[in-house]
């Protein structure tokens, strides 16, 4: 956990999770840092409209994410340069560069070159502008940053269950094989530590979060039984948990004509699963 407090890491999760405590005054020129939903957008027609996506950019000084959330599905990328301030005129060396202007801690423009052809919002070879604000979330997006930018929370005696995990290994129809790779692991030092920013669950009282881009409505007793709920009711299935000593847990997961059996170990470090998010695109 070292390497993420020497790259400041920790310290940019600080600044996203309470942009107002980074940046104590307003300017129209600062570079955006922070979390920010896309709220509108000016079309191709020219006609400025509510915002038809549920898309979220992650701005700090190393990196910025675009958060896409799809129903059940999210997506994560790393846009090709940081987004900085740079006005609105056009850049004299590169025409079609990305601008910021009218940005601070609250909000603002993106606009960007569109070579989209036959699209229902982008022109063809025209500009789109774009307008975020902070502090604004869905419903599944305030949950999920809510979960992605708060450190794990301690285990629950009565309801173990809920907290965050590290998706070790998943194998089809061998229980047996699950638990070979816990002896093994259960005997090393520091084993919940060798964990990415891609496979990390998350279990609420109403939901279950991959970090590999999936957020579902959920149902738990908090101890025995995890229900995952999809698009539909006939996509909920039932997830029976196995525990194995020292915050392991095997949970089945039903799949085709299969039992998928997944080993999970209990994360209780102090980073913030953004932390290993960022730290998966920074180090790429």
């Amino acid at each position: 956990m070292k390497n993420f407090r020497r790259n400041g890491i920790l310290l940019l999760v600080l600044c996203l999770m309470s942009t107002t405590m980074c940046w104590g005054q307003k300017h129209p020129k600062e570079n955006p840092r922070g979390i920010y939903r896309m709220a509108s957008l000016v079309e191709k027609n020219g006609r400025e409209v509510v915002s038809p996506f549920d898309q979220y950019k992650i701005c700090t000084d190393s990196i910025t994410l675009n958060l896409n959330i799809m129903g059940t599905k999210f997506s994560i990328s790393k846009e090709e340069s940081i987004l900085n301030y740079t006005g609105e005129k056009p850049d004299k060396k590169q025409a079609h560069a990305i601008r910021i202007y009218d940005s601070n801690a609250e909000h603002f423009t993106l606009k960007w070159w569109s070579s989209f052809s036959n699209h229902l919002y982008f022109p063809e070879n025209g500009w789109c502008t774009e307008f975020y604000v902070a502090n604004s979330y869905s419903e599944k997006g305030k949950a999920l940053f809510k979960a992605l930018t708060q450190p794990a929370p301690a285990a629950n005696p009565k309801h173990p269950l809920y907290g965050n995990w590290h998706r070790i290994i998943s194998v089809a129809d061998d229980l047996d094989k699950v638990k070979e790779k816990w002896e093994t692991l259960s005997k090393q030092e520091n084993a919940d530590e060798k964990y990415s920013g891609t496979n990390i669950i998350i279990i609420s009282e109403n939901y279950f979060i991959y970090s590999g881009g999936e957020i579902l409505n959920a149902e738990s007793d908090g101890k025995d039984f995890l229900i995952l709920q999809g698009n539909t009711p006939s996509d909920s299935y039932k997830l029976p948990v196995i525990w194995l000593p020292n915050d392991y847990a095997v949970v089945a997961r039903p799949y085709n004509n299969h039992t998928v059996y997944e080993l999970w170990k209990r994360i209780t470090d102090d980073v913030p699963p953004i932390s290993h998010i960022v730290a998966s695109f920074v180090n790429k």
